[in-house]
């Protein structure tokens, strides 16, 4: 009972979070994290003189595998990637997250050999 207890006053503070910031209760959910309408969106660049670049990353809480340039639907208030070039040949790992009106939030390059890039935002 107790327990119950502890979740209805969380969902109570929730609810008066979002009202009182102009959030409507909608936006969250018990947790008070955002709805998966709220996405972010990875952009990834990956090229080499030789052709595509492949990769494989860490999208929020999904993994994918690619080579070549490709977007990424990141869900969550708080989005995060990490990429990582898959071989050591000469070539360029680029990221950019932007938010779904297309802010650009960060941006990060690597050109290094099996190269890691990350961004949040």
């Amino acid at each position: 009972m107790k327990n119950l207890t502890k979740l209805a006053l969380i969902a109570v503070a929730v609810t008066t979070a979002a009202s009182t910031t102009g959030c409507s209760a909608a936006m969250l959910d018990a947790a008070g994290s955002s709805s998966s309408s709220d996405h972010k969106i990875v952009h990834v660049q990956a090229s080499s003189p030789y052709g595509e670049e492949c990769w494989s990353g860490s999208f929020g809480s999904r993994t994918v595998d690619g080579c070549g340039d490709q977007d990424v639907t990141v869900d969550g208030f708080v989005a995060s990637a990490v990429v990582q070039r898959k071989n050591a040949i000469t070539g360029t790992l680029h990221l950019t997250l932007t938010d779904s009106s297309g802010k650009v939030l960060d941006d990060q390059t690597t050109t290094a050999e099996y190269g890691v890039v990350s961004v949040t935002g």
